[in-house]
C-alpha cells in the first residue's frame, strides 16, 4: 500500500518549495507530486545513498556527531543563532514560501544578514 506525505520541504535549491508530497511503499519512496523535475529526482535517487533520518550533534568541534532527540537539536540550533555576534542566513532563492517567510522573522529577531543564491 502506498502512503502519502503531504507538506514535504525539498532538499535541493532555495526555493525551499513546501507543498511536496511524496509517496511511500515499504519504507521506500516510489514517487513525488507538485515537485519540478530536479526536486522530483533528488528524492528518487535516495535510495542506497547516505541519508541522515534523525538528528545528529557534537558537543564540541573534536567529538563526533552523535544522534539526538528534535527537542535537543532544535535548542541547540536556537542557542547557536542566538549567541552568533554576526549570524548570516543564507540559501533561498528569490521565490517565497512560508518556509523562507519563518526564516526571515527570526532572523529579524536575531539581528541576522539574509541573503539568498540569486545574489550576483
Amino acid at each position: 500500500m502506498v502512503e502519502i506525505v503531504k507538506n514535504v520541504v525539498c532538499p535541493f535549491c532555495g526555493c525551499l518549495c513546501d507543498d511536496i508530497e511524496i509517496m511511500v511503499e515499504d519504507g521506500h519512496i516510489v514517487g513525488t507530486r507538485n515537485a519540478c523535475r530536479i526536486g522530483h529526482a533528488k528524492f528518487m535517487h535516495f535510495e542506497g545513498s547516505v541519508r541522515y533520518t534523525e538528528p545528529l550533534i557534537r558537543e564540541n568541534k573534536k567529538d563526533d556527531f552523535k544522534k539526538t532527540d528534535y527537542d535537543t537539536a532544535i535548542e541547540e540550533s536556537a542557542r547557536l543563532l542566538v549567541e552568533s555576534k554576526l549570524p548570516l542566513l543564507y540559501g533561498f532563492s528569490s521565490i517565497g514560501c512560508e518556509a523562507q517567510r519563518e526564516a526571515i522573522l527570526i532572523g529579524e529577531k536575531i539581528g541576522a544578514i539574509v541573503d539568498n543564491t540569486a545574489t550576483v
